[in-house]
């Protein structure tokens, strides 16, 4: 079934058409003097100059989730006036593939949000732990796994598990489960919030005792986490840097390297509770 769109959507959607998009030349301008001079109209005009990408990018969810497309649009247009407010010229890439992760993951995090409020708390966790399951043996055997195979491991009855499986909510969840960044981290990783882990982090690397096990964590990481991780908190040189400095030193984004940092963190703190919370014991 087609959805209708509202008579002010389709405004909002006619004046979007209607914006001017920006040259380079304008663009670079524009950016300048809001980096500079805090230029509120100059960042108002590139907002508005990238408001078809918001438009594009939250359309391709409406078709597939509950949340009205007006919602969708509202987030990611957050999403795109934080890209902005975060672009540095350095970075070397064009506003709208930079922003382009913030629009999806804003969009992304506002289909979870809605969703928790809809569904019970009881049928939301066995559609997280259908999908936890479903990823890690996707990954393991490197195929898609069968009911059986999901029985095993959820300790769910094969009638649920199928139930769960052709649910609308569960197919969006398992889809954000499936595309990935450009860095090839599922984009469910990085709608996860990965505050707590770090803030443990922060508690644990003031611990000179925590070190030697930090160290042997660290190794189990990716290579990208675990220079993330060492330049940020200095664990090779005692400096610790800030992510914007981070991000330079590895050549990527701001925001990607607080995904990486958080990824890095929760990585630890779960392979500190599967060896027993070693860590918070010290």
């Amino acid at each position: 079934m087609v959805k209708s769109v509202p008579s002010s959507l389709n405004m909002l959607i006619k004046t979007v058409r209607g914006i001017p998009l920006l040259t380079d030349d304008e663009f670079n301008t524009l950016i300048t003097r809001w980096i500079d001079h805090h230029d509120q109209k100059a960042r108002n005009r590139i907002v508005e100059a990238n408001l078809r990408l918001v438009i594009k990018i939250a359309s391709g969810y409406a078709s597939s989730c509950p949340v009205p497309l007006e919602d969708l649009i509202q987030a990611g247009t957050t999403g795109l006036m934080k890209a902005v407010d975060d672009f540095d010229p350095t970075f070397g890439t064009k506003i709208s593939t930079y922003a382009t992760n913030w629009i999806r993951n804003a969009i992304q995090k506002e289909i979870l949000r809605n969703w928790h409020i809809t569904i019970s708390v009881s049928k939301n966790d066995a559609y997280r732990k259908i999908l936890k399951w479903s990823s890690e043996l996707t990954n393991q055997l490197q195929r898609e796994p069968t009911i059986d195979e999901l029985v095993e491991v959820t300790g769910f009855k094969p009638a649920k598990i199928r139930e769960l499986m052709k649910m609308p909510l569960m197919t969006e969840l398992a889809s954000l489960d499936k595309q990935v960044t450009d860095e090839g981290d599922p984009l469910g990783n990085l709608l996860s919030d990965g505050s707590d882990a770090v803030k443990k982090m922060d508690t644990l690397v003031e611990t000179k005792k925590t070190h030697e096990m930090l160290e042997c964590y660290l190794t189990k990481l990716t290579p990208r986490e675990e220079n993330v991780l060492r330049l940020y908190y200095g664990f090779d040189d005692g400096q610790k840097r800030g992510l914007r400095e981070v991000g330079l030193l590895m050549g990527i984004t701001q925001e990607r390297t607080r995904q990486i940092r958080d990824t890095g963190a929760r990585k630890i703190y779960k392979l500190d509770q599967q060896n027993g919370g070693c860590l918070e014991q010290q």
